[in-house]
């Protein structure tokens, strides 16, 4: 029987790691070489200013481990080998596994060509021993099978017995994780089965049948709760389907018989007709967080992504996305990536400016604005930004009636977004708008607490306390993820929103009737107006009536 190929991404491999740590990068290089755990918190703590997120040192339970070791022995010193050593065993690891029985086979799109199905399990240091023990037995059990090696190496046998009595020592010592196990139908190789891929390359056209993780789907849908533990990677969307994609795309980008990459559309997963609820989920997954992590992965390598028109098993036409892959795309994807994605500023010295983007990113965002804010004038952008409080570097601000963004920040398109809300709570909405997005976001909502959710679930906490003590920052950053279909602000909480004002002026009253039919009763209904224009041709209407009731006052 054919034997699963196995292969791990761990950011502790060196030279040449699949993946690396930021966290685990920060440490190396620090200039500190021994101090007291306490002093080595403080120190890791500051790493979040740096692009290392919040959810690694979770994941690792790195400060954890050192808050014990300062309150055993405050005065203890601990050198940074031993905190590299310690990080090392702590970061997640994933067993990459191609079965070499594929279960799914008959759901496959196309008929021909080289399918392959990948297994993600999540991995501790504990089950790493494990696969090394067995991978020894193997060895062992399959000379019984061809004893011909034996004959240039008659110590084999007692080679390998004296690797597995060492394994057996190592593992008395290994850390293994405490709570996780989501599935126990992957046995062989580890019952913490984050994810899995089903790929096929059929003439040079490396195609993404499906990615997905039941874990993930399954926590979500019951709370984390009933069998479905949290874990490092799982309850993050974008981080569990990044891991997955950069480990395909650098296969793909390895493969030289490789000349573009596709992937599958929701209406083709499975034969499920494009009218099933559940497809507009695939939707939002495939054409939107699957392109967008792809077009991130793909910035330094001016390839864009495309359509492209492929033919099924059954002969049917389908449009799908993918792109080309240029050499300048097979050297940008074979570059280690991080296993914990970027935070919302870039951590490196380049900026979109250095990729050559700086036109691309100033002319779509002056697009938004001028629909959003009916001008992109109040636009600036800088090098880097700084919040006046705290110090802390950041993608964007609002300031002085000028929204300035940050050429470091890693989305300028959504932060843009995010700051034209502000500018719109001063300039375009109403009164009583403002009133239903004050009411809507106010601490202690539905809506609020949907937003705090969203934005931990990306690790983001600084900006999920900020929504949670300001209801117009909590707006603002609803609108931003809401822009790009990753919040639903709808159906409001029954009576969260106020109705209309019942005085207002016969000149606003009138401005509101020819602009738009009926003002904005919910916080979906302002976003909505302030996306397609509405609220700033309005706003420009009224300062044209304005105009002429000044004119009409002047003397004569």
């Amino acid at each position: 029987m054919a034997k699963d190929q196995c292969y791990y991404i761990r950011a502790s491999d060196l030279p040449a790691p699949l993946a690396f740590s930021r966290l685990l990068e920060a440490v190396r290089q620090s200039k500190q070489e021994k101090a007291q755990a306490s002093q080595w918190m403080g120190w890791i703590k500051g790493l979040t200013q740096k692009g290392v997120k919040q959810t690694e040192m979770q994941d690792t339970g790195l400060l954890d481990w050192l808050q014990e070791r300062s309150e055993a022995d405050p005065k203890w010193r601990m050198s940074k080998q031993d905190l590299v050593s310690h990080l090392e065993r702590r970061l997640p690891s994933i067993k990459v596994v191609d079965l070499s029985s594929p279960r799914y086979a008959g759901h496959r799109s196309f008929s021909s060509g080289t399918y392959n199905e990948r297994l993600y399990v999540l991995a501790s240091e504990s089950m790493l021993i494990d696969d090394q023990m067995e991978d020894v037995l193997y060895r062992i059990q399959d000379l019984g099978f061809d004893p011909s090696p034996l004959m240039d190496d008659p110590m084999l046998v007692d080679r390998l017995e004296a690797e597995m009595t060492d394994l057996a020592r190592q593992k008395s010592k290994a850390w293994d994780f405490s709570a996780h196990h989501f599935s126990d139908s992957v046995k062989v190789h580890g019952k913490n089965l984050l994810a899995h891929a089903r790929t096929n390359l059929i003439d040079g056209n490396f195609f993404i049948q499906e990615i997905q993780s039941d874990w993930a789907q399954g926590g979500r849908r019951h709370d984390w709760g009933r069998g479905y533990p949290s874990a490092p990677f799982v309850t993050n969307t974008e981080q569990w389907a990044g891991l997955v994609l950069n480990d395909l795309l650098q296969q793909a980008a390895r493969n030289t018989a490789v000349d573009r990459v596709t992937w599958v559309r929701s209406h083709m997963r499975n034969g499920w007709d494009s009218s099933h609820r559940e497809s507009d989920n695939l939707a939002e997954f495939y054409d939107n967080i699957v392109r967008r992590l792809v077009e991130k992965k793909l910035s330094k390598a001016d390839v864009r992504v495309q359509t492209f028109d492929v033919k099924d098993k059954r002969g049917h036409d389908h449009e799908v996305m993918g792109f080309v892959m240029s050499e300048k795309a097979r050297s940008a994807l074979k570059e280690p990536y991080a296993l914990y994605s970027r935070d919302r500023v870039m951590t490196r010295e380049h900026s979109w400016v250095d990729r050559g983007y700086e036109d691309d990113i100033r002319a779509r965002v002056a697009k938004e604005c001028e629909v959003m804010l009916g001008g992109a004038h109040m636009v600036r952008f800088f090098n880097r930004l700084y919040d006046v409080a705290s110090g802390t570097e950041v993608p964007g601000r609002y300031i002085k009636d000028t929204i300035e963004l940050s050429w470091r920040a890693c989305d300028p398109i959504r932060v843009a977004r995010h700051e034209s809300m502000h500018y719109a709570y001063d300039h375009l909405l109403l009164t009583h708008e403002r009133r239903v997005l004050d009411q809507a976001f106010a601490p202690g909502t539905d809506l609020n607490l949907r937003t705090q959710d969203l934005l931990l679930s990306r690790g983001l906490r600084d900006a999920a306390r900020e929504s949670r003590d300001s209801a117009q920052e909590c707006a603002a950053y609803a609108f931003e993820y809401w822009s790009r279909g990753e919040l639903d602000v709808a159906p409001a909480p029954k009576g969260v929103f106020e109705k209309v004002f019942q005085t207002m002026d016969q000149i606003g009253s009138w401005i509101r009737r020819m602009i738009h039919p009926r003002e904005q009763q919910t916080a979906e209904e302002v976003f909505t107006a302030l996306k397609d224009g509405i609220l700033a041709k309005r706003h420009l209407a009224q300062e044209a009536m304005e105009e002429v009731d000044r004119a009409l006052s002047r003397p004569s």
